[in-house]
C-alpha cells in the first residue's frame, strides 16, 4: 500500500465477474474507483484513494460532516443498488470506509457480506456515527442523527432527509 493506493485480494467466489467489471468501469460512486489484476483462483484489486483519507484514522469530526458522510453513503447506495449492489449485501465497516472530509464525502471499498435486513444497515451506519478514539465537535447533533437511524419502519429516503436537516443544522451552528 502506497499513499493513495491499497491493494485487496480476493477470492474468486468473493466478487462475481459483473460486479467486477461494475466496479473496474467506476459506476457505483459509493466504491471508490478499482483496477483489477486476474490470476489462479484469486483477484487482486487496486483501489485508489486519492482525495480521500481512511475513516478510522481520522481523530477529529464536526458533527456535520460526520453526517454528511452517511448521507453520501445513503444516496450512493441508492445509485449502487441500480447496479446490483445492494446495500444489505456489501459491508458498511468502518475499516472500509474512506472520507474527503473537504467536500464531505465517503466511499468503500467492496466486500461481500451475507444479505442483511434494513435494521443491520441502519445500525451500521449509526456505527459511522459513533468513530473511534476521535473527538467530535457538537455531539448533541451526533446523538440526534443516531436516534433517528433507530427507526427501523421508515423509508431510506425518509431517514436520509431528516438526517440532512440535522446536519444541516449542525453546520449552521459550526459543528
Amino acid at each position: 500500500m502506497n499513499d493513495e493506493k491499497i491493494e485487496i485480494i480476493y477470492h474468486d467466489s468473493e466478487l462475481e465477474p459483473f460486479r467486477q467489471d461494475i466496479l473496474a468501469s467506476n459506476l457505483c460512486d459509493i466504491f471508490l474507483p478499482v483496477s483489477f489484476i486476474q490470476s489462479d483462483g484469486y483477484v487482486g484489486a487496486v483501489y485508489d484513494m486519492h482525495g480521500y483519507d481512511y475513516y478510522p484514522s481520522i481523530r477529529n469530526f464536526r458533527a456535520s460532516t460526520l453526517i454528511a458522510i452517511v448521507t453520501s453513503i445513503m444516496e450512493k447506495s441508492r445509485q449502487a443498488d441500480r447496479r446490483y449492489f445492494f446495500t444489505s449485501e456489501y459491508s458498511l465497516d468502518p475499516n472500509l470506509v474512506f472520507v474527503n472530509t473537504r467536500i464531505p464525502d465517503a466511499a468503500l471499498i467492496y466486500k461481500k457480506t451475507r444479505p442483511s435486513n434494513n435494521a443491520a444497515v441502519l445500525e451500521d451506519l449509526k456505527r459511522l456515527l459513533q468513530p473511534e478514539n476521535a473527538e467530535i465537535r457538537g455531539v448533541d447533533y451526533v446523538r440526534k442523527a443516531k436516534f433517528i437511524l433507530t427507526d427501523y419502519s421508515r423509508s431510506f429516503e425518509i431517514i436520509r432527509h431528516d438526517l440532512m436537516a440535522i446536519g444541516t443544522e449542525a453546520y449552521r451552528a459550526e459543528c
